[in-house]
């Protein structure tokens, strides 16, 4: 599981199902897909390599795909974080992407798929300066 180094031993069963959570976007003829993983993190390189495969599979430019990762300590560690060699010279086992390539690229087409007019809007205010927290 990511981020616990000093866990004796590994996983013993599934506690809660992991998901990508995607939101799809379109006006006119631009497109956008955000997606949520229930992750720790990834690098570049899967995060690139992943909207690629979604503009391949999409037509949603790969510019306008934004892949965010919750920061998860109970998922998969696919940061290597749980077996360092070395000094800083991480281990990553490289079998965890293709469910997540797949659980990606299934949540941004679903989410294409179902698609409904809607208006989104932003806003901002101040926050309870108790709310917020450096940890």
């Amino acid at each position: 599981m990511g981020g616990y180094g000093f866990r004796k031993g590994k996983s013993i069963g599934v506690h809660d199902k992991l998901y990508a959570y995607a939101v799809y976007g379109k006006k006119d003829d631009k497109e956008f897909a955000m997606v949520s993983l229930d992750l720790l993190g990834l690098f570049n390189k899967y995060v690139n390599k992943f909207r690629k495969i979604i503009n391949k599979k999409t037509g949603i430019p790969q510019k306008n795909i934004l892949i965010h990762c919750v920061h998860n300590h109970s998922g998969p560690d696919t940061v290597g974080l749980t077996d360092i060699k070395g000094f800083f010279i991480r281990t990553i086992n490289e079998d965890y992407f293709k469910p997540i390539e797949k659980g990606i690229l299934n949540a941004i087409i679903k989410a294409k798929e179902n698609v409904v007019p809607s208006k989104i809007g932003a806003d901002k205010t101040e926050a309870e300066k108790r709310l917020i927290v450096n940890r």
